[in-house]
């Protein structure tokens, strides 16, 4: 099932085509067309352009707590599970953030207007162990397992998925401007599509229960020993797209629940040498607040969405259909979830954000994302909080950044990115996966947009 449910997410994400920020550099430059606005939806007003468009641009990323990665993960998942030590606890993500056809535009110097077309998916492994993660990523044949299996605690292990797209619409204006200073604000209202909010974990793990993964048949299987007056329970529910029965394509287009969202934001900006023209002076100093992401999504649960309690005995759990394996154990009793209902907040975040010119086209921008989702709740979708560093050097048609990032949990990360025209390519974790055995992340990012 989990192996669906990953499938299934994918099959959404390529369809459309967090934890942090995406479009790192990009998201608070002068030149960051759409981006800029992503962040704060003040900044469309009153800048460096007076248009700008959107084809499509794409954010992905992979982090966690514990393990060092690269390029490549199958090297990355062995080296870390080789070792002695216990990797039971480690909590992963797996982000995509898409932009679609998208546009912004000015009404006069002091409005301007944006329509945004969006979606993302947010994965979430909690306490997760790092060889069961890896048997979602590679075929069982490469886990290396030994012929009496891989041990594992079971604890609190679970993986939880949220989809969604949306359409914006926002209102940029230019309160209020002297010769030297200006203050902005804007407001975004959107209307979001939910597809899928799904979770899959255990619970209430008691007393001498022992797991371990091994193969057979080219599956993995999680074979479980509860001994004893013990008891352990799985719950297994899904909102929205019923991602246990391979749903098509069309199926995961529709909207399976829909809400209003909204960002607010306000700019303020610095020049010292006046703006007679402010599409020919850039700013010496820039704040920006804005609360994005504001709202959340009701879904109806599915029909097979069912807490299952393992009772005293064996049990072989095929992860490539764990709902199968619970429903056939004559030694798991269910209890279904039919008739109730699931509620996920959108990724709420307050961002903070100073940038500086220090002199002629070098910038340094600080950024600050700060969640304020409560992630105890299993089926919210959030962005790590964190702080981003990028200095840069840009004019129109060019620009080089050099994000530094650092997050809750996957320690400090540096990228590069770079903007020729209408083209960008990036990642904000490159130079340490290059690097350093250490990086926490993996993450690439580009574009092609146009601005006026």
């Amino acid at each position: 099932m989990i192996k669906k449910f990953l499938f299934s997410v994918a099959i959404f994400s390529t369809l459309a085509i967090n934890a942090q920020q995406s479009f790192s550099g990009l998201n608070t430059s002068q030149y960051g067309g759409m981006y800029k606005g992503t962040t704060n939806p003040a900044n469309f007003v009153d800048g460096m352009t007076r248009f700008a468009i959107n084809v499509a641009s794409v954010d992905a990323s992979f982090g966690n707590n514990k393990m060092g990665i690269n390029f490549d993960l199958k090297k990355s998942f062995n080296e870390f599970t080789s070792q002695v030590s216990s990797h039971n606890d480690i909590n992963a993500n797996i982000n995509v953030d898409v932009l679609g056809p998208s546009f912004y535009f000015h009404v006069g110097r002091k409005n301007a207007f944006a329509f945004t077309s969006r979606a993302r998916v947010f994965m979430n492994a909690r306490d997760i162990d790092a060889k069961v993660l890896e048997s979602f990523l590679v075929n069982s044949n490469e886990l290396n397992l030994s012929p009496a299996g891989y041990s594992f605690n079971l604890d609190r292990q679970s993986i939880s998925a949220n989809a969604f797209s949306e359409f914006a619409f926002t209102w940029s204006r230019l309160l209020a401007k002297t010769s030297n200073h200006s203050f902005k604000a804007g407001l975004t209202a959107k209307f979001v599509r939910g597809a899928i909010s799904s979770y899959a974990g255990f619970s209430e793990i008691n007393g001498n229960i022992k797991a371990k993964l091994i193969e057979n048949n080219n599956d993995v299987i999680v074979n479980i020993d509860v001994q004893g007056n013990q008891n352990a329970e799985f719950l297994l529910s899904n909102g929205g797209v019923n991602i246990t029965k391979n749903p098509n394509f069309s199926d995961i287009l529709k909207p399976q629940a829909s809400a209003l969202g909204f960002d607010l934001g306000f700019v303020y900006e610095y020049r010292k040498e006046g703006c007679p023209s402010c599409t020919t002076t850039p700013y010496d100093l820039k704040l920006g607040l804005s609360f994005t992401d504001i709202g959340r999504l009701k879904y109806s649960v599915s029909d097979d969405s069912q807490r299952y309690s393992l009772n005293v005995g064996n049990h072989n759990i095929n992860l490539s259909d764990i709902q199968k394996s619970m429903d056939e154990s004559v030694f798991v009793s269910k209890t279904s979830l039919k008739g109730s209902s699931i509620t996920s907040s959108l990724p709420t975040s307050l961002r903070l954000n100073a940038d500086v010119r220090v002199t002629g086209p070098i910038f340094v921008d600080v950024s600050a994302n700060f969640n304020i989702t409560n992630t105890s709740k299993v089926y919210n979708s959030y962005y790590a909080s964190g702080l981003v560093v990028t200095p840069r050097v840009e004019w129109k048609y060019v620009g080089f950044y050099l994000p530094v990032s650092t997050a809750v949990g996957m320690g400090t990360n540096v990228g590069t990115a770079v903007r020729l025209g209408p083209l960008f390519i990036g990642s904000r974790s490159i130079v340490s996966n290059l690097l350093s055995k250490n990086a926490k992340q993996l993450n690439v990012f580009g574009g092609l947009q146009f601005e006026i």
